[in-house]
């Protein structure tokens, strides 16, 4: 995989999301995140900074996995979108919940 080339990517949508916003193109923002959120590129660079550039990349998080081979990534990658994580729950399916309401909140 080409790394610069994904990183650019992100990093100039990020940068077209911030030119928006100083800009009060409130539209242009919306649209932008919700295709920097929809990009199978982030999702890569995203796995890639979890897996190998924080520094606790060994620790394993609350799911008590981690992916430290290539072909593990590629698994979690893969399963990610398979699952669909581009497509968020509203928040009006958790009433009454207070553990969702906190985590919200931070």
């Amino acid at each position: 995989m080409d790394w610069n080339t994904i990183q650019q990517y992100v990093k100039k949508l990020r940068q077209r999301i911030y030119r928006a916003e100083q800009n009060n193109q409130r539209r242009r923002v919306r649209i932008l995140q919700r295709l920097l959120l929809s990009s199978k590129d982030n999702l890569l660079l995203s796995i890639r900074r979890v897996t190998q550039q924080n520094t606790a990349t060994r620790t394993p998080g609350v799911e008590g996995y981690t992916a430290s081979q290539p072909n593990e990534r590629i698994k979690l990658y893969q399963e990610l979108l398979r699952r669909n994580v581009f497509q968020h729950l509203p928040i009006s399916l958790f009433p009454g919940n207070i553990d969702v309401c906190l985590l919200i909140q931070l």
